[in-house]
């Protein structure tokens, strides 16, 4: 089953690939940065916010054992989403939202 699944998600990954938003966003782009897979990352500047970027995620992961000696796992996500391009506004005009889970 694994082995048809990989070959479905390859086939069909290209086709979904193309440029379509997210989360019913759409395809307009104008007034963000670029995201582009030739870009230089810099250290630890890059470990943060791009306020320029339209949505971004960062996970958290680890594995635990409890008191018992039971394994465990987490894992926290931290999504922030813009709702207009830059320039950033300040206090509560801020177009930044911030989620958690």
């Amino acid at each position: 089953m694994l082995p048809r699944l990989v070959l479905l998600v390859t086939i069909l990954l290209p086709l979904g690939a193309q440029a379509q938003g997210f989360a019913g966003l759409g395809a307009a782009v104008e007034g963000y940065d670029a995201v582009t897979p030739d870009a230089a990352l810099t250290f630890p500047e890059d470990h943060g916010a791009h306020p320029g970027h339209r949505i971004e995620w960062w996970y958290v992961t680890a594995n635990l054992s409890g008191p018992d000696g039971a394994p465990l796992g987490i894992q926290f996500t931290i999504f922030r989403q813009a709702s207009d391009p830059p320039p950033e506004r300040e206090g509560w005009a801020n177009q930044q939202y911030w989620l958690g889970h």
